[in-house]
């Protein structure tokens, strides 16, 4: 049990405590054998003969305890050497031929020793071991050469093997065991005569059936097969596993078989599970873990690779260092990292190999960025020095290696540390090749966002390399991230056109590429044209599991959600599978059912999802969201706390628990999370400052929320501490009064804001005068004497700063609140005029003839404008969803929609998201849509104008 747990100090301390116990018990039972002995020697007849028996049954227990006592050393040299504490390995052993003697367990405990230390190196050593036998007796030298032989077999020495095997059969010809050996060593090495000679021996021994005749038949068979065979040998073959798994059910030899010819038949997750049932019986080759964890981790069946590593370490299997590296990866990915560290360390420690290195210095960054932003700075630094370390032993053992140079620059770009990321780049510039440097380089300055620089060394990479596809899809995806679309398609389709070197999967890789440009662009014809490129690739490999993933989710984002039950099928179909889908696919799988209104899936795949991944706060507070809407607060409360373990100071975590409590009409204990939050003694004077106008806004937004519930008192209370909140921020630093003044007006105290403004007027700056005004007219639902008040500062502002464009943008923003469309319009034509430029402008003026349903056409073009002008922000993406819901292009309107949702969800996009849901005919996904934007606080009386009577139409539809 503390071996499973890694424990092996107090483990090795346990089992060296109970062998000297031992050898006392045995010097005590040995001195009692040698009295009765010596007793018997003075005595005759029935005496003689009973203390002759008495001493028989004490050497009986000698001999139990002796056996024991080489068991214990043989645990603890694998604890030793489990360790990589070769030193202790070889004391022990040394102390063992001590206690046991130059014996056959000696030898033994030695050459297994060696074959884990060294493996195939091993074979020189293990074969002096066969030396000076003389004094052994017959039935001694069969043991050790037959064991030695098996040995030898597992570290690839053949002929060591064949030579112990002659030996053995010119003393014992019919020994089974060696006849066995033989056979397995000549299905081995291929050599079907051999192999028929070995069955037809063991035929002649054993003269019935066995499991081992059938076993041999299925080895027979799987060695024809490769010369050359159909599967139908291998499915025969399969069958003779049968009959033998019948007669020896707990063979752990027929498992590992039937993997290998699972394997051969392309039936990977068949031969997993055979693989994983003969490790469950005992076998616990190197090689054969290796293989098993390899196809685990490539199945993503993290759970069943994690369960394994454990079961192996239960029985103190020394792992290599390949192994510890995959325990270290698959724990990484479950993620959990405490646990990842420690193989990690161990085998860069015990192989020193770049890539060792390498893993521990990027798994100790991960780890350290985690504690930092936990607060452990003190422990995040000693992480990050080692991992630096760790790093650099890498880049100096390999000079000439991109990947080690690429690690250490991303070690210190993540970590905050861009000057020595730059010094390292200039280092790695001198001492890589051009065409490595340029890859690296690349990849480095992308890492500190300077964007251009990394876009100038892939274009020497792809110059240096026109024929390498792989440049030209490191190129491609880069160009891809940095939005540089069209330059990254372009390389795409050199891939994908031939006009490279690529083979069929990087061509695959390509397509896939180009089908996830598409889906970003957004559109209904580009998501056609996505779905194209990845059904040209699922023609080609139809259970590409990469490809069906990435169509789902093209299907998925389509906003209509006409396509959403064929993304739902191809996720279910990979989720029935014996694959193990990622966590990534499983929450989006969920997500959908959540969509679907189908609770009991969502609830089954987030809980299994979570089984695992309890770490990722991403899923925790999907989940946590879900429960609340579903009014399950219990559970929604395990889950809140729990998520408050893994991101104790993370606003969503604050934002979930309020909500939480507010849902559960627990408002003082939604007033002491906000309160508490800002109070924090553990945040710094920074932290509390950027956290007020966070919890302010929080705060009002739920007093506006309790005053549509219809509790206004309680309502009363939330504003009272939200102006607190925006007061301590405002005096915290000068120039942030005109903050308060739109606060005032959110929390309805319009008049209050514009004789706030009206103060400070004439000390302001204007651009954040203009601001204040529009947020004070914005969503609030203001009188036109407000309006008209809020005009007459615009006006006396521009007098005294006659050229500020803001102003006037402002000034023409309360002409179209005042329903004065024609002066609105002039005044954004005008400033078109003067800056054609001006995307603001731009988009006011394509929004205010959308409202008013004229001139469609000239307000997309503008929207259009503005957009390429100052990028798909979620303001600019709203625009332009009111421009085409003006234009009946209602899915359209649902594409930009749903990504402005997505950057921030609030009661006019849901409204607008309502519109176009009714505009398509999806009445129920309307209904949601306009209760979301009821729950965020949108009221009648908050409108104007057009938006009031939109707001009327569409209540009296959808009612």
């Amino acid at each position: 049990v503390l071996a499973a747990r890694d424990q092996d100090r107090m483990a090795a301390e346990l089992l060296t405590t109970t062998r000297d116990r031992l050898q006392g018990e045995i010097n005590s039972l040995t001195e009692q054998r040698d009295a009765l002995l010596a007793e018997a020697d003075s005595l005759s007849g029935e005496e003689k003969q009973k203390h002759g028996d008495q001493a028989e049954q004490l050497a009986n227990r000698i001999r139990g305890w002796k056996a024991l006592q080489t068991e214990i050393w043989g645990s603890l040299v694998r604890l030793a050497d489990r360790q990589k504490d070769w030193d202790a390995s070889d004391k022990l052993i040394r102390n063992a031929q001590e206690s046991l003697g130059d014996g056959v367990q000696a030898r033994l405990l030695r050459a297994r020793s060696l074959a884990r230390r060294h493996g195939a190196d091993a074979a020189s050593e293990i074969r002096k071991l066969l030396d000076n036998t003389e004094e052994f007796s017959a039935a001694e030298r069969i043991q050790l050469w037959y064991t030695l032989a098996a040995i030898a077999f597992n570290v690839g020495d053949y002929e060591t093997v064949r030579k112990n095997c002659r030996s053995i059969l010119e003393l014992e010809p019919a020994n089974l065991d060696v006849h066995k050996l033989r056979f397995q060593l000549a299905a081995t090495e291929g050599d079907i005569d051999e192999m028929d000679e070995s069955l037809e021996r063991i035929k002649q021994i054993e003269g019935k059936p066995s499991a081992f005749r059938h076993y041999a038949e299925a080895r027979r068979l799987l060695a024809i097969s490769e010369k050359g065979g159909s599967d139908e040998l291998l499915r025969q073959a399969l069958s003779q596993l049968t009959l033998a798994e019948q007669l020896s059910p707990r063979w752990e030899a027929i498992s590992v078989l039937a993997g290998t010819i699972h394997e051969k038949l392309g039936q990977s997750n068949a031969a997993i599970d055979a693989y994983l049932e003969a490790i469950e019986l005992g076998d616990d080759n190197p090689a054969l873990v290796r293989r098993v964890a390899q196809l685990l981790i490539r199945a993503n069946r993290l759970q069943e690779a994690d369960r394994m590593f454990r079961q192996l370490a239960e029985r103190q299997q020394v792992l290599s260092g390949d192994l510890e590296r995959q325990i270290s990866w698959v724990k990484t990915r479950m993620g959990d990292f405490d646990a990842a560290i420690d193989p990690a360390r161990k085998t860069a420690a015990a192989t020193n190999k770049t890539e060792d290195l390498v893993w521990l210095g990027q798994l100790l960054g991960i780890v350290g960025r985690r504690m930092q932003s936990e607060g452990q700075d003190e422990e995040a630094r000693v992480l990050f020095d080692e991992g630096e370390q760790a790093l650099r032993r890498a880049v100096v053992q390999k000079m000439d290696a991109p990947e080690p140079w690429i690690a250490l620059i991303q070690f210190y770009g993540q970590a905050g540390q861009k000057e020595k990321a730059r010094q390292t780049i200039n280092r790695a510039r001198l001492t890589l090749t051009t065409t490595a440097a340029a890859t690296v380089l690349g990849q480095c300055y992308e890492v500190l966002d300077e964007l251009d620089k990394a876009a100038e060394q892939y274009e020497i990479a792809v110059q240096a390399n026109p024929k390498d596809p792989k440049i030209a899809l490191q190129a491609a995806a880069f160009l891809a991230r940095a939005k540089r679309i069209d330059e990254a398609k372009s390389h795409y389709l050199r891939v994908i056109q031939g006009k490279v070197d690529a083979e069929a999967p990087m061509k695959a890789e390509a397509r896939r590429g180009m089908a996830s440009l598409l889906s970003e662009q957004g559109g209904i014809e580009n998501r056609r044209l996505a779905i194209e490129w990845l059904d040209r690739n699922l023609a080609e490999t139809p259970d590409s599991v990469a490809d069906q993933v990435l169509k789902a989710a093209i299907l998925a984002s389509d906003p209509s959600g006409r396509r959403h039950h064929e993304a739902l099928s191809l996720l279910e179909k990979l989720a029935t599978g014996k694959q193990q889908i990622s966590p990534q696919v499983r929450f989006a799988l969920a997500q959908l059912y959540h969509a679907d209104n189908n609770w009991r899936q969502y609830n089954l795949h987030m809980r299994k999802l979570l089984e695992t991944y309890r770490d990722v706060p991403e899923y925790i507070a999907a989940y946590v969201n879900a429960l609340t809407e579903k009014g399950d607060y219990v559970e929604a409360d395990i889950w809140v706390s729990e998520l408050a373990r893994v991101a104790p100071n993370s606003p969503q975590t604050i934002a979930l628990r309020a909500e939480l409590a507010f849902a559960e009409r627990q408002f003082d204990r939604t007033q002491k999370i906000l309160r508490d939050y800002i109070e924090d003694p553990k945040a710094t004077d920074s932290e509390r400052d950027s956290r007020l106008p966070i919890i302010a806004e929080s705060l009002e937004s739920y007093a506006k929320r309790l005053r549509v519930l219809g509790e206004p008192e309680t309502g009363r209370l939330f504003s009272e501490e939200a102006n607190r909140a925006y007061r301590r921020y405002v005096d915290a630093k000068p120039g942030r009064d005109l903050h308060m003044a739109a606060f005032l007006a959110r929390q309805e105290r319009i008049d209050d804001a514009i004789t706030m403004v009206e103060s400070l007027r004439e000390s302001s700056h204007p651009d954040q005068l203009a601001v204040a005004c529009f947020r004070i007219i914005n969503g609030t639902g203001p009188s036109l004497e407000q309006l008209n008040r809020v005009d007459e500062i615009l006006r006396k502002a521009i007098e005294q700063y006659p050229g500020n464009q803001i102003l006037q943008i402002a000034t023409a923003v309360v002409r179209s609140f005042q329903d004065r469309f024609e002066d609105a319009e002039a005044l954004y034509r005008e400033l078109l005029r003067q800056s054609p430029d001006n995307p603001t402008a731009m988009n006011n003026l394509a929004v205010l003839l959308a409202r008013q349903g004229v001139k469609l056409d000239e307000a997309a073009k503008l929207i259009d404008r503005a957009i390429e002008l100052a990028g798909e922000n979620d303001e600019l993406l709203e625009s332009r969803a009111v421009v085409q819901l003006a234009l009946k292009r209602p899915e359209k309107a649902l594409e930009d929609l749903q990504k402005a949702l997505g950057t921030k969800p609030t009661a006019m996009r849901f409204f607008h998201q309502a519109e176009a849901f009714r505009d398509i005919g999806q009445r129920k996904a309307a209904v949601d849509a306009f209760k979301k934007a009821g729950r965020l606080g949108l009221r009648e009386d908050y409108l104007t104008g057009v938006e009031l009577r939109k707001y009327k139409a569409l209540k009296m539809a959808l009612e």
